[in-house]
């Protein structure tokens, strides 16, 4: 029998990075970028580490499917257009780290849906958040089966409302499977949720 061989992950499947770099990797390849590296560990696990990251783009930094374990260290500052972050489709983020990131978006700061899941978890690491004013927007907003955890860590999220859960699309390619509402679980760390214009510091719909 001959040998199995694995193509190379294209990466723009999973992540959108700097404006949405192109690049495949095989496994334990890595691509380095301006301030940040990404690397394939195969069996869909990947890292990110966020070392001196600085753009401003439509979709900021947006995590669509795979395991992610990401590192920060430095200061590190992503603006996007729409959002600062985003975790969606299947993806599950782990942060760690002992530097700042600073997420901006005119919408939201950090917009998990669908299937998506982000958990901070790390005494050192510092995340601040910034989504815009309107009644729409959050610092942080968490909708459909998304989830956020966070275990440790220091967290700042500021907008209309500081931190959002409400109902929206388990898939947003499959809408026979309905709506669900967004989980928030915050057991250790140091959160701060601040409202702006009338919103609420945590706000659940």
């Amino acid at each position: 029998p001959g040998v199995a061989v694995l193509a190379a992950v294209r990466m723009q499947s999973l992540i959108n990075i700097d404006g949405g770099k192109l690049f495949e990797l095989d496994t334990n390849q890595s691509y380095k970028g301006n301030g940040y590296t990404v690397t394939n560990h195969g069996n869909d696990n990947y890292s990110l580490v966020l070392s001196g990251c600085n753009y401003t783009a439509q979709l900021g930094l947006t995590f669509l499917g795979g395991s992610w374990d990401v590192t920060v260290t430095g200061e590190n500052t992503i603006t996007g257009t729409t959002y600062g972050m985003s975790v969606t489709k299947t993806a599950k983020v782990t942060m760690r780290g002992s530097g700042t990131l600073n997420l901006k978006g005119s919408t939201d700061g950090i917009a998990i849906d669908q299937q998506g899941e982000l958990t901070i978890d790390d005494a050192g690491i510092k995340i601040n958040v910034t989504g815009g004013n309107s009644k729409v927007c959050s610092g942080i907003s968490v909708i459909g089966l998304g989830k956020l955890e966070i275990k440790n860590g220091k967290v700042k999220a500021t907008g209309y409302n500081g931190i959002q859960t409400g109902s929206g699309r388990i898939d947003s390619w499959n809408p026979d499977l309905g709506y669900s509402t967004g989980t928030i679980i915050i057991s250790d760390g140091n959160v701060t949720a601040e409202g702006s214009n009338g919103g609420a510091g945590v706000d659940i719909l």
